[in-house]
């Protein structure tokens, strides 16, 4: 079986499914979990949306001979209700390991019997199983095409993101390099691993996301995603990092694609990265789509069209995402008011940016006008927001390090009580805020229509 499937949990979930597998009475649990999916090349993603528990003696009863078995009513139904939303059975149960777990004969010959007719009432989705250790997990999922897949790696994603592999042995050690020496008390055990196998995407390469490319490099992270549909102006040069006097436009000559700048600066450091850098708007036509095979998302565009996406992408697929951004206020007769930055903290089921107010609702109808009329009603009304470098300095620095402590290392627990940090930068001060979770939101609720199905619903792109 090829390993390449990410199965992927909110705290929630994976909490209700521990307390039922795992209940210190020694004893075989089980019950189901409904995914959405996603795939990219040959790895399927799934995102657990939910658990349904089976009842001892009515959904699972243990044979005479100490086997455990789901009854066939108990799949009927639950795997009718993953068919009817477009979403993949999987069937699960618990063993008495802890780290390593996986498969018995009786399991595997169980599926073999079973699952090619689970197949058959799918209607093209795959389906499969998932046994549980107290920390581990490992999967058998079937598909269509006559292919097994087993588990890549699983992951509890709240604030801070939770690595579970079916055995340590499949974790991503990393062989001892002296470059990461200093940063490696910081990090778990596999953390310069993990850091090495992760995708990292930067949607917006200007005055912030320019500044976060170059400590991710350093760091160790060798897969990129860069998108930007701007080329550098005179206007932004000072705050572009890796911007050089040969990118500026001259006459007869445009300025250098902002995720050229930023791949240049990447490659200049580490030779052997992966870089993808697109010129385009996350918002438009299918470019968001080279963000559903990211590990990790940095939101640095401040469009509401690219909001809107990314925060239906955090929530749809479970990539956990920062969204990052400063403002300078001034007054109408030109005084100073405000200089404030924001780091915002996107997981799936919180830090909606939608609940909170932060998509502007107006702007977005905008967006769907030609792009003409667009720049005749705006013309004479706005102006370029004044931005310093040394703001986004800061705003980058608080951003890595939330993402260094929380997914490369232990250091953030999985819900830290806030969402988003608020920087004034007057004041030198830092306010932490809850974000406000609406039950009826369409993005981050458990029961929208959207949260965690993956591919089964469309993006809200133009």
């Amino acid at each position: 079986m090829k390993r390449n499937v990410r199965l992927l949990f909110t705290p929630a979930v994976h909490a209700a499914i521990s307390r039922h597998l795992h209940r210190g009475d020694h004893g075989e649990h089980a019950g189901a979990m409904l995914c959405g999916f996603s795939r990219s090349g040959d790895r399927l993603d799934l995102m657990v949306r939910e658990f349904i528990p089976a009842t001892e003696g009515k959904d699972y009863v243990v044979t005479p001979e100490g086997h455990g078995r789901l009854q066939p009513l108990f799949i009927h139904e639950a795997l009718c209700k993953a068919v009817e939303a477009g979403m993949v059975y999987v069937a699960i149960h618990n063993h008495f390991s802890d780290d390593s777990v996986g498969f018995s004969e009786v399991d595997l010959r169980s599926h073999e019997r079973g699952y090619p007719t689970l197949l058959s009432l799918a209607k093209g989705l795959p389906v499969g199983a998932a046994v549980f250790g107290k920390r581990s997990v490992e999967v058998d999922i079937w598909t269509h095409e006559g292919v097994r897949l087993a588990l890549e790696t699983a992951r509890i994603v709240g604030h801070g993101v939770r690595h579970v592999w079916s055995s340590p042995r499949l974790a991503p050690n990393e062989t001892y390099d002296e470059t990461f020496d200093r940063q490696l008390p910081f990090l778990r055990s596999d953390g310069q691993g993990i850091l090495r196998r992760t995708k990292i995407g930067i949607v917006g390469l200007g005055g912030i996301g320019s500044q976060l490319v170059e400590p991710l490099v350093r760091l160790g992270i060798h897969n990129f995603v860069l998108i930007d549909p701007d080329r550098i102006e005179r206007s932004n040069y000072s705050r572009v990092h890796g911007a050089m006097p040969q990118d500026l436009p001259e006459i007869g000559r445009t300025g250098t694609l902002k995720v050229g700048i930023a791949e240049r600066l990447i490659l200049s450091i580490n030779r052997g990265a992966n870089v993808t850098a697109i010129e385009g708007d996350v918002a438009r036509g299918d470019v968001h789509r080279a963000l559903l095979d990211c590990d990790f998302v940095f939101l640095a565009a401040d469009t509401a069209e690219a909001r809107l996406v990314c925060n239906a992408i955090s929530h749809q697929f479970f990539t956990p995402m920062t969204q990052v951004g400063t403002k300078i206020v001034i007054a109408a007769d030109g005084s100073l008011q405000r200089i404030f930055g924001v780091v915002r903290q996107i997981r799936p089921g919180s830090g909606c940016l939608w609940c909170n107010g932060l998509i502007d609702r107006s702007a977005l109808a905008d967006a769907a006008k030609p792009e003409a009329r667009r720049k005749l009603e705006k013309y004479g009304v706005q102006s370029p927001n004044p931005a310093v470098v040394t703001f986004n300095i800061e705003v980058a620095g608080r951003a890595l390090n939330d993402f260094v402590m929380g997914y490369a290392s232990t250091l953030m627990p999985l819900d830290r009580g806030f969402d988003y940090s608020i920087l004034d930068f007057i004041s030198g001060t830092r306010e932490d805020v809850l974000a406000r979770r609406d039950k009826a939101c369409p993005f981050c609720s458990a029961a929208a229509s959207r949260f965690g199905r993956g591919l089964a619903v469309e993006l809200p792109t133009i």
